[in-house]
């Protein structure tokens, strides 16, 4: 188990992404994916998901009452 999750974290995977997935590099070349610096995802999309996971997550830990700052 990681240890973020062992201390109620959460842990999320997206399939198809590898370390590089989680930079800009993967917006200069699909071809990184063949360099197995990336993963085989799409960049756009695995981008378009950590960044929905990521709001989801200052929406809820870091507001309150509706989406309104605290």
């Amino acid at each position: 188990m990681d240890s973020s999750a062992a201390r109620n974290g959460q842990v999320i995977h997206i399939r198809g992404t590898d370390h590089f997935n989680f930079t800009d590099l993967q917006f200069y070349t699909p071809m990184l994916k063949y360099t197995g610096m990336t993963g085989d995802i799409d960049g756009y999309r695995g981008a378009a998901l950590v960044n929905s996971h990521v709001l989801d997550f200052f929406t809820k830990h870091l507001k309150k009452n509706g989406g309104q700052p605290l």
